[in-house]
């Protein structure tokens, strides 16, 4: 697709994560469920204290001790990967993300990875198998790029995509990898 005011290709920022096929939402697959404790943590992971969460949540909270959250672990359907542009080399970032079954009890769902040009994509496990016992898995998306092959689009970034598939059933995460320096 074309941006019609700049002439340019459009990326996901432009057009989203996708299209809904209202045929087929009645029966997703998999869902990204999100806890109380996953905005929790992000809210956490993002600089907010306790007194600021209980403001917003209207209940007593408390971040984590043991090992601080980061941003980019809220489960979400959409995964980014953002790099600073201060480090140089070869970089790798992973990110974890969480999908219930609501489709067939046993199915069985394969990866199917759209890396970007430059950019390393692995996911584990490769393939999700679930069960009427087994209702929720995680999976891990591990990054790497290499700073000096690395050519970010004219967004400033790069896209791709990681996909789960059963036969029946395509969910699509949209992948961005981004350089950005914190604030």
């Amino acid at each position: 697709m074309t941006d019609e005011s700049t002439g340019n290709a459009t990326t996901p920022y432009d057009f989203g994560a996708g299209h809904l096929n209202l045929d087929l939402a009645m029966d997703p697959g998999l869902v990204y469920d999100l806890t109380n404790e996953d905005y929790l943590s992000f809210l956490c992971s993002i600089g907010y204290g306790p007194k600021t969460i209980q403001v917003i949540t209207r209940s007593p909270a408390a971040c984590p001790m043991r090992r601080k959250p980061v941003p980019e672990n809220l489960n979400y359907p959409s995964i980014a990967a953002l790099f600073s542009t201060g480090k140089k080399g070869v970089l790798t970032k992973t990110v974890v993300r969480r999908v219930r079954n609501v489709g067939d009890v046993n199915s069985v769902y394969r990866v199917k990875v759209e890396a970007p040009k430059d950019v390393t994509v692995v996911v584990k496990p490769g393939k999700l198998v679930f069960s009427d016992k087994v209702r929720e898995l995680s999976y891990y998306v591990t990054v790497k790029i290499d700073r000096r092959d690395l050519v970010m689009g004219v967004s400033g970034a790069v896209f791709g995509s990681v996909s789960w598939v059963d036969g029946k059933h395509v969910v699509r995460s949209p992948l961005v990898v981004t350089q950005l320096d914190a604030l």
